[in-house]
């Protein structure tokens, strides 16, 4: 005869084995953690194998990008739209602008992790340039009087 260890039955007592034909009773069957019954593990499950992690990847990147679109169309068609009346939205445009006028310098237009790492992250101009002006432009000038001041010739 067959013997086999089954959950279910005493604390890892030997039952004997069924054969392949016969009918389980639900008591009788092994239990099994259902694939869903616990989200938070399914959720790091998928983020670290590596099919998920690709899918995982996939959706952060595509947030980011769709953020990225929506805040640089917001700096260069304001409207006064909800994001654009926040403080980080005023951060991040003045940071965006510094790019426009610096094009090697601010790349990053949503997070400027990526700049401040780099050695690319700008926070005032070097020199005096004519600048856009309005509620939602900080002005990125530099502090002191003495910077020299761009000629348009």
């Amino acid at each position: 005869m067959l013997w086999a260890l089954v959950d279910g039955g005493g604390a890892g007592e030997a039952v004997p084995a069924k054969r392949k034909n016969a009918a389980r009773t639900p008591a009788s069957r092994p239990r099994r953690l259902k694939k869903n019954a616990i989200p938070s593990c399914n959720a790091i499950g998928i983020a670290i194998q590596p099919p998920g992690g690709v899918k995982c990847a996939a959706l952060a990147c595509s947030a980011y990008y769709a953020a990225y679109e929506y805040v640089h169309w917001c700096m260069h068609l304001p409207r006064g739209r909800h994001v654009e009346r926040s403080g980080i939205f005023f951060r991040l445009n003045g940071h965006h602008l510094l790019h426009h006028r610096y094009m090697h310098k601010n790349f990053n237009v949503v997070l400027p992790l990526a700049d401040l790492l780099l050695g690319t992250f700008l926070l005032r101009s070097k020199i005096h340039f004519k600048q856009a002006e309005g509620p939602t432009v900080p002005n990125v000038q530099p502090r002191s009087s003495r910077a020299p001041v761009e000629s348009n010739a």
